[in-house]
């Protein structure tokens, strides 16, 4: 299968040469991701990738030939972005593709002080008015979407060609990594995206490809929104009532987004330790209690603060209260 022009055999090399588990390398730099020949429709996008390894770790330069012109290099000219990532890879990414000048050979070249290496692709570019038979084409596209921090959505992408167009995504530009735990994941229908998380936050390109070419969808952004809710309890302490000298166990518990913290307090004595202030549930232990007193619950977070009062009433003779246990301290 082929994504953007890579097969995914290099691309697992190179995620495996991230990992240090593979293709380790040392002075002039080895190409081990190569950009690939691809069709481009015109006023389109078109990407290369190109990663190396070598010591020390390569920098990278890109350089186009057309027929009967001089090689140039591709700096400062506003359609062709060259984006280094942190993964080792150089991204050489234009847009729009132009029908006259980008019908060319693009190169990658990795270079340290050691020496240098390169790698060709040519692209070939169609007139947008006439692709050859069989171009993929979408019959859906992502859009603009926002999801709750926490839930499930689908980017959708459908595309139909001769042959049957692959589907792959870009985020900010780059190729989506999958999560090993199936959290995202390619399905015929889309990309899925389980248990969204503020990292799963930019911009996404659905890119359709079979041997005639590649197309890409119009960007679209997925937003993170997190839910905000002021705490509540779900469970308020207790009032109850004990012999003198016994054990008690008092739990509240509260939840809200972002998740409160739930601290303990008796009168204007905090019982639980700043440093160590527990979120959405907190078990106040009391032990040889002798002394009735009422103990209060409160539970915060940046949209609020909410209390909730428990007594604890001994029977028979009343003394100071020998000692009070809080989530592991004594006070």
């Amino acid at each position: 299968m082929w994504i953007f022009g890579i097969t995914l055999a290099a691309l697992a090399a190179v995620l495996a040469a991230e990992r240090g588990t593979a293709l380790v390398d040392t002075g002039i730099p080895r190409i081990t991701l190569s950009p690939k020949t691809q069709g481009a429709l015109e006023r389109g996008v078109a990407s290369f990738f190109c990663a190396a390894v070598g010591t020390p770790a390569p920098s990278y330069r890109w350089e186009k030939r057309r027929k009967g012109r001089r090689t140039m290099t591709l700096e400062r000219i506003k359609r062709y972005e060259i984006i280094d990532t942190d993964r080792n890879m150089s991204v050489l990414r234009i847009n729009p593709v132009h029908f006259r000048w980008d019908d060319a050979v693009f190169a990658c070249i990795a270079y340290n002080a050691n020496g240098e290496s390169r790698s060709e692709a040519s692209l070939s570019v169609y007139r947008a008015d006439s692709p050859p038979s069989g171009y993929p084409r979408f019959s859906r596209q992502p859009s603009l979407k926002a999801v709750e921090r926490g839930r499930s959505t689908l980017l959708p992408c459908e595309a139909t060609g001769d042959p049957q167009p692959t589907i792959a995504w870009l985020k900010n530009r780059l190729p989506v990594n999958y999560t090993s735990d199936g959290r995202v994941k390619l399905l015929e229908s889309g990309e899925w995206i389980a248990n969204s998380q503020s990292s799963d936050e930019g911009q996404y390109e659905c890119v359709a490809e079979n041997q005639h070419g590649a197309v890409y969808s119009y960007p679209a952004t997925l937003y993170v929104k997190e839910r905000r809710v002021p705490p509540y309890f779900t469970k308020e302490p207790e009032n109850v009532e004990v012999r003198a000298g016994s054990d008690v166990t008092i739990t509240c518990e509260a939840e809200g987004s972002p998740t409160p913290y739930v601290k303990w307090r008796q009168g204007s004595n905090v019982l639980t330790l700043e440093s160590n202030i527990p979120m959405r549930s907190n078990v106040l232990r009391l032990t040889d209690v002798r002394q009735s007193a009422n103990y209060t619950c409160e539970a915060s977070n940046n949209l609020g603060r909410i209390e909730s009062r428990a007594q604890v009433a001994v029977k028979g003779t009343v003394y100071t209260p020998a000692s009070v246990f809080v989530k592991g301290t004594r006070c």
